[in-house]
């Protein structure tokens, strides 16, 4: 069964270069009512980010060829993404790594695994526009 989400439903991004873990993730989401695309590079990102200004952009940051500080910091660079919420979700624990995903312009900077419960927070959060089914 497919679920939608209504047009006026919070957009989200999902940027990560493993498929399972982005479409896990995405299919979650999804489950909340949101709309949802998933980019499994930076480029593909970048593209999609411009296209649909999604209200939240998830992203990992080990990625190849343009990891996901360089994505943030591109991102941040267009004027139509100011309100965008980007949260960098990644295995660097160290609080270096934290630090430079808030100065590069991630707003958060979370740990895998995330708990579902924090991504939903997030989201409710933001815009109040996904369905609070917690």
């Amino acid at each position: 069964m497919a679920i939608t989400a209504d047009r006026d439903a919070l957009s989200v991004l999902i940027v990560d270069d493993w498929p399972d873990a982005a479409e896990s993730f995405a299919d979650l989401i999804r489950l909340w009512g949101c709309r949802v695309e998933v980019a499994a590079d930076a480029m593909t990102a970048l593209r999609l980010a411009t296209e649909h200004e999604p209200d939240v952009i998830f992203l990992d940051i080990a990625m190849p060829h343009m990891d996901g500080w360089e994505l943030t910091h591109q991102l941040r660079r267009s004027p139509s993404l100011d309100r965008t919420l980007i949260v960098a979700i990644s295995g660097l624990v160290h609080p270096r790594d934290q630090r430079r995903s808030i100065e590069v312009g991630c707003d958060r900077h979370l740990l895998k695994p995330v708990d579902p419960d924090i991504i939903h927070h997030l989201l409710t959060s933001h815009k109040g526009s996904c369905r609070d089914d917690s």
